[in-house]
């Protein structure tokens, strides 16, 4: 008896390879995800790119129905080099993703020695928020307003400082904007990320900076720093008195910052379609979206996934490197 049932499984398990190697696909999607999947972030701990990937992973946990852990792992550096390199040189099975904001696709246009190309190495799964961009003065900096901010730049040239969380960071291509845009002069000066630039904010080392609303609301709150306008096309609903560049007259400058989650570029079309569902579906839950608005994130109605999204980052890539080439902002 004990050999008929050893003979059975055997048949089974070979009938279950050959069905497997003809519907691949399907196999591969039913076994998936195998081992933990990790969503690697390109910042450090804290900031709205990685709180919100660390709720997307306790979301995306549950609908493995606990056949996988799914763990973020910070990669901070080289404005989101170091994370994404070591994504792209990652085993493309879904088991490896990369969280990524806007530097992501102006990197290619600010390093002058790109290692790799990014939007070829790694594909975009779906795009998982829009942030809401301020653009702040320290409290001791004289502007209560955009169109004071620009008449007292253009008096006083040589005293317009900004803070960005790192050159080719969104921060400091947006500043540039700015200045292209309102035809002053502002001198850039690089932190190691947002949250270490906000103490020389606050003391008036730097005067003026653009960043989530997430990462000012604090020093904002407390009076230290105070909101001159929205880099955003519109008004935010939650800072409906603060104006848009576009209502003071400057419509080039009606940018968002996003973000979004990308794997390997040849990870199975199977894999990358469950991936696919299971974000969007995780994107179109309410709790989802609130936590998100607490981070200064708005989800999209209808999420952006797969080619949708790439596409996307192909014409974000095109717009960021008229910026950085009109700014001639360059890495070696």
């Amino acid at each position: 008896m004990a050999i008929h049932n050893k003979a059975r499984t055997y048949l089974a398990s070979a009938v279950g390879a050959v069905l497997c190697a003809f519907a691949a696909p399907v196999c591969a999607q039913a076994t998936y995800p195998t081992r933990p999947v990790s969503i690697v972030v390109q910042t450090p701990p804290g900031g709205p790119l990685d709180a919100a990937m660390r709720v997307v992973a306790r979301q995306l946990e549950q609908r493995f129905s606990g056949n996988a852990s799914v763990i973020v792992e910070n990669r901070p550096g080289a404005n989101g080099l170091i994370a994404t390199k070591f994504v792209a040189q990652s085993p493309p099975d879904g088991h490896t993703l990369l969280g990524v904001s806007v530097s992501h696709v102006a990197n290619p246009s600010i390093h002058r020695n790109m290692p790799f190309d990014p939007l070829r190495e790694l594909k975009g799964i779906a795009h998982l928020g829009v942030a809401r961009n301020v653009f702040v003065a320290s409290s001791v900096a004289p502007p209560k307003s955009i169109e004071e901010f620009v008449a007292w730049a253009k008096e006083n040239p040589d005293n317009v400082t900004f803070g960005s969380g790192g050159v080719g960071s969104g921060g400091h291509l947006m500043a540039a904007l700015i200045a292209q845009s309102t035809g002053i002069r502002m001198t850039h000066v690089a932190y190691k990320g947002g949250t270490a630039m906000l103490p020389d904010l606050v003391a008036g080392r730097v005067l003026f900076s653009v960043d989530t609303l997430k990462n000012m609301a604090p020093v904002v709150e407390a009076g230290s720093v105070r909101i001159l306008g929205v880099t955003n096309a519109q008004r935010w609903p939650d800072l409906a008195s603060v104006p848009t560049f576009v209502e003071s007259g400057y419509p080039q400058v009606a940018l968002n910052s996003w973000i979004g989650i990308v794997a390997p570029a040849k990870t199975p079309p199977e894999v990358m379609a469950r991936l696919e569902r299971e974000l969007a579906a995780i994107a179109s839950l309410p709790e989802v979206r609130e936590q998100f608005s607490g981070f200064g994130l708005s989800i999209l109605p209808e999420p952006l996934v797969g080619e949708q999204f790439q596409a996307f980052m192909e014409s974000e890539q095109a717009m960021w490197k008229k910026i950085a080439d009109a700014a001639d902002i360059k890495v070696d």
